[in-house]
């Protein structure tokens, strides 16, 4: 019975490899900070390593005493959705944000220089969010 297993075993493995490189591949290429301005709002995307994911928002004055700060553990999964967890969460007073615990998923396309994020959803993904969220980002 091992005999017969082992080879399926195997096969399992190595179909798993590539789907395994690509995702390592697309982590790698996320490093970093990724910026973009809409609705006079800055938003900030921190990939700090291969788990820790940093948002702020701040208007578009920079003023940094004044952005609202997500801290969010995440995930790689398939076709470049990442699952998001908020893990800490600075609101600056403001009630219409999602709370510890709430969960949300984007789509990611990496290249060099650009970011591109489509298909937000979650708990929070209102019109506005969408909006906000959804777009084209810059590496700083």
């Amino acid at each position: 019975m091992l005999r017969r297993l082992l080879p399926s075993l195997a096969i399992v493995v190595l179909a798993a490899c590539p789907a395994l490189a690509e995702e390592k591949k697309t982590a790698t290429a996320l490093k970093g900070t990724w910026v973009r301005e809409v609705n006079n709002t800055i938003i900030s995307f921190e990939f700090k390593d291969d788990k820790t994911f940093i948002c702020r928002l701040r208007p578009s004055d920079g003023n940094d005493d004044n952005a609202v700060k997500a801290t969010c553990e995440y995930k790689l999964g398939k076709k470049g959705v990442m699952e998001f967890t908020i893990t800490d969460i600075d609101k600056k007073g403001l009630d219409n944000l999602p709370d510890k615990g709430s969960k949300f998923t984007f789509k990611v396309e990496p290249g060099k220089e650009k970011l591109v994020i489509s298909d937000f959803a979650g708990d929070a993904a209102t019109d506005e969010a969408k909006n906000i969220v959804n777009g084209e980002y810059t590496k700083k």
